[in-house]
């Protein structure tokens, strides 16, 4: 119910809204109604800490592909402000595995393309789910200059 009530109050600020974001009591983002929710800022990823959200399989498979390739992971408190500023913000779910976000609250997220560390982040992730996930991500943009984008085709 709360999931649902969410969804409705963010389609009331974006008739296109995706997935609601979630807040806690004291405004920290926690998670989507339905996916774990990432930020990338100088170029590590940030996350809601345990007690706040469900440790998803997406969510634990990020880490480890994370600490694969080095990339720092923290689980911290963080607000509206410090997504509005991400370099890159992303979520992780069962029916989307992984999937670039562009715009939170009507405001785009760095350049509204999918960038490097979501990139990076995503080639093993093609190995883990067996699917191309690039190419799912793309069919939900509206932006057509992220399909040409260097940042999300990684080396």
């Amino acid at each position: 119910m709360m999931n649902r009530i969410a969804q409705r109050e963010a389609e009331l600020i974006d008739s296109d809204a995706f997935l609601p974001l979630m807040l806690s009591l004291e405004g920290d983002v926690t998670e989507t109604a339905g996916s774990n929710f990432f930020i990338v800022t100088g170029g590590k990823l940030v996350t809601a800490p345990t007690s706040q959200v469900l440790d998803g399989v997406g969510r634990v498979t990020t880490f480890e592909i994370a600490s694969q390739l080095g990339i720092e992971v923290v689980a911290k408190r963080y607000q509206l402000y410090d997504v509005f500023n991400a370099d890159e913000v992303f979520i992780t779910s069962t029916p989307f595995v992984l999937l670039s976000v562009s715009k939170v609250n009507q405001t785009t997220i760095g350049d509204g393309c999918p960038g490097p560390i979501t990139g990076r982040i995503l080639k093993p992730w093609n190995g883990v789910a067996g699917i191309d996930i690039r190419g799912q991500a793309l069919a939900h943009l509206d932006n057509e200059a992220c399909e040409d984008s260097k940042q999300f085709h990684p080396p």
